[in-house]
């Protein structure tokens, strides 16, 4: 069951919830592994600084971005929300220590979404989204690794943090898919979900996942 609770006068904007959010359920169940609850809730909210924000069997979609349904960030703001549930919510991870193992994975399955409910061109628009942010980065060299803690995003580059995080940890993501196919990488993160499954995962479980089905090259 997917509910939609919302503000009066939001009606558009709560079906388009209910819409994307059934369907990002359904991929990424078909994709990553089985929604481990009976219930998923999307809730309109008042927030500050955050178009979203993830808790078990719950995500809140900041109130403003129902005034235009059609609008693609708040169509991918519900879709990374969702995936959540998967990369946070069943595959915990220490968000200080290694922020990049959910935000990157989880902005990666929103495209994820895009690529299999609305069509491979969407999908590219979102690629090309990430790598300008990405790029823009790099040409101002204040690119640094995905591997950093919060901490050192917070007193060392706080501007960084979300292209490296979410952009860049995503275009890894997809060049691994590049690299191993289709059906390595989703046999992959299902045996990583499978695996880490209402635990705390780091990097190396998720790389030990991908070893285990693309080999020891990963």
């Amino acid at each position: 069951m997917v509910n939609a609770y919302y503000l009066p006068g939001s009606e558009e904007g709560a079906a388009q919830v209910l819409e994307v959010g059934q369907q990002a359920l359904e991929i990424y169940t078909a994709y990553f592994g089985a929604y481990p609850y009976s219930e998923l809730d999307i809730v309109q909210a008042p927030m500050r600084n955050a178009s979203g924000v993830e808790y078990p069997g719950i995500v809140l979609i900041g109130a403003e971005r129902y005034s235009d349904p059609r609008d693609p960030l708040y169509i991918i703001t519900v879709a990374h929300e969702v995936a959540h549930q998967w990369w946070y919510n069943v595959v915990g991870n220490d968000v200080f220590q290694e922020p990049w193992l959910d935000e990157g994975l989880t902005t990666y399955s929103s495209g994820i979404y895009y690529e299999f409910a609305v069509g491979r061109p969407a999908f590219n628009e979102v690629l090309s989204y990430w790598q300008a942010s990405y790029d823009n980065l790099v040409q101002e060299e204040r690119d640094v690794p995905i591997s950093w803690s919060l901490s050192q995003f917070e007193q060392n580059a706080p501007d960084a943090y979300a292209p490296v995080a979410y952009s860049k940890a995503a275009l890894f993501f997809d060049d691994l898919r590049k690299e191993i196919g289709d059906d390595a990488f989703f046999a992959a993160l299902r045996t990583y979900f499978q695996q880490q499954q209402f635990g705390i995962a780091h990097a190396d479980d998720l790389r030990s996942a991908f070893i285990q089905v693309a080999g020891a090259g990963v």
